[in-house]
This record gives structure tokens, sequence and C-alpha cells, in this order.
């Protein structure tokens, strides 16, 4: 069996040459973001609850409940204050 670890969900923008992303990005209680994108072992980010907003044609936008974004693809990450 599989030990339950404890993950904070981090409401993110994400932004790309080609898109934007909002939505969740989890990471350990605890790690930053920061901490998260600096991991050399993974090269996609798991993103939950995500909207992708494409720039061609303008404001088509498409929900996901799952997205992996490759993180050689990000030009910055904004966390999103939720209030």
């Amino acid at each position: 069996m599989f030990e339950k670890t404890n993950k904070k969900q981090n409401r993110v923008c994400i932004y790309t040459h080609e898109y934007v992303v909002t939505g969740f990005l989890h990471t350990l209680e605890g790690v930053r973001i920061i901490d998260e994108l600096n991991q050399k072992s993974r090269d996609f980010l798991a993103v939950t609850d995500a909207e992708i907003i494409t720039g061609v044609p303008a404001g088509q936008n498409k929900k996901v409940s799952f997205l992996a974004i490759n993180k050689n693809n990000i030009l910055l990450i904004n966390p999103v204050e939720e209030g």
C-alpha cells in the first residue's frame, strides 16, 4: 500500500510562449514552488483543475482536470492569492 503524504494545493498562473494556464500545482507541505521547479529528476509539473488560455485564436479557453507542463516551456509562474 502507498503511504499518504500531505500535499498543499498552490493556485498558480503559469505563462509560456503560447498559452497561460491557471490551476493548482501540488507540493509537499513545507516545499516551496521554486523548490518544485528546481527538482532535476522531473521534467514535467502536474497541474489540476486547469484552465488553458491560448493566444490564437484569441481568447480560446479549455478546462481540463489534469495537465502536465514541461518545465522547459515555462517562462514564469505566479502564485495566485485566494481571498
